[in-house]
């Protein structure tokens, strides 16, 4: 009797029941169960993950004290090359939770899910300290070239060992080189609506590579895409630019509900609500001249987030509705017909396969 025989957690009493039915082989019944404890191992966080963290975290704070305590002492070769450090620290601590420089860059053996994501957010760390340093080597045009290069480094450590963290970094960097490369193109003049229309755009840029499936973290992605085009809806505001605000986080919000309906991400869901939410206080003030109190105002926010979260619960449903499936045996698309055993052909007596051979009426066998 094997070890899943004598068990009584639920997979174990379901792969007994299987097994029992003649839906799976002993053998593959051990299979599955040795894949689903495969699986668990790499679940929770693991002490080694929480070291890698916790070293991470004291690398930034002590090269954060450093500046604060002393970098007015040094000069900028020695800043620089005190932030060099830092971003190489970090990098060979990634490289050494993912096992070796080799695994790193080729991704031959392939680390843990844990010690993974140890090296992405290392590495992810290693582009911010990685940007720093150049923002102080670089004396003209330090915010475009400091954000370039935290977001190449960036970039190139999430294709290596992609984590969400490295990708909310890679968003970040990615926002200040665009606002930096606008600055750098129209330095004598600023605009709310540029600024704004900058963001949507680079938002739009990060939705389109979500959805070609690219990013490990495909959720993720939508979400910076969608809060970098909300902030650049709202951007406009600084410049007093109130009807654009509105108008382009209207925009947005419609553009993120109706996304929705095609993706199931429930992070362009909340940027729809939200875009509706901020922008229709926003437009009723407006048009009112800010004749209504604060007291209406948070009356008609309160109102419009109702509304929002009712079409949003809608637009829910009917994304998750299944699709009416054909009529006859009842079978899913692309899938066996009712009955029909998903490992082929159905076991003699088990479950919708034919009875097993021998005399009809239970008569005894000669």
């Amino acid at each position: 009797m094997t070890r899943w025989e004598r068990s009584a957690e639920p997979l174990d009493r379901a792969l007994r029941g299987l097994v029992g039915s003649g839906a799976l082989a002993p053998g593959q019944a051990d299979a599955v169960r040795a894949a689903v404890a495969a699986e668990s191992a790499g679940t929770g966080v693991r002490w080694t993950e929480i070291l890698g963290y916790l070293g991470g975290g004291l690398v930034i704070a002590g090269a954060g004290t450093l500046v604060a305590v002393a970098w007015e002492d040094f000069g900028q070769a020695l800043q620089v090359l005190v932030l060099a450090v830092v971003t190489l620290a970090l990098a060979a601590a990634a490289a050494l939770a993912a096992g070796g420089p080799v695994a790193l860059v080729t991704g031959r053996g392939a680390p843990t899910r844990t010690r993974a994501r140890v090296s992405g957010v290392l590495l992810a760390l290693a582009a911010l300290s990685g940007a720093l340093a150049a923002w102080v080597a670089v004396g003209e045009h330090s915010g475009l070239v400091s954000a370039s290069a935290g977001l190449v480094i960036a970039v190139a450590g999430y294709a290596a060992m992609p984590t969400a963290f490295g990708l909310l970094v890679a968003g970040y960097l990615s926002a200040a080189a665009a606002l930096s490369l606008l600055d750098e193109l129209r330095p004598e003049v600023w605009s709310g609506l540029e600024t704004g229309l900058t963001l949507i755009a680079l938002g739009a840029v990060w939705v389109a590579v979500a959805l070609t499936g690219v990013l490990a973290n495909r959720s993720v992605g939508l979400g910076i895409g969608a809060l970098i085009a909300l902030v650049g809806g709202q951007a406009s505001h600084l410049a007093g630019e109130s009807v654009w605000a509105y108008s382009l986080t209207f925009a947005v919000a419609a553009a993120c509900l109706l996304l929705y309906g095609r993706e199931r991400r429930w992070v362009l869901l909340v940027a729809g609500v939200v875009g509706v939410t901020v922008a229709a206080p926003e437009a009723v003030w407006d048009w009112t001249g800010g004749a209504l109190g604060g007291a209406a105002i948070l009356l008609v926010a309160g109102v419009v987030l109702l509304i929002a979260s009712g079409i949003g619960i809608a637009v829910h449903r009917n994304a998750a509705a299944p699709p009416d499936g054909p009529s006859g045996d009842g079978a899913a698309p692309g899938g066996p017909p009712l009955g029909a055993s998903p490992y082929g052909t159905p076991p003699p007596g088990g479950p919708g396969g034919p009875p097993p051979a021998g005399p009809p009426n239970g008569a005894p066998s000669p």
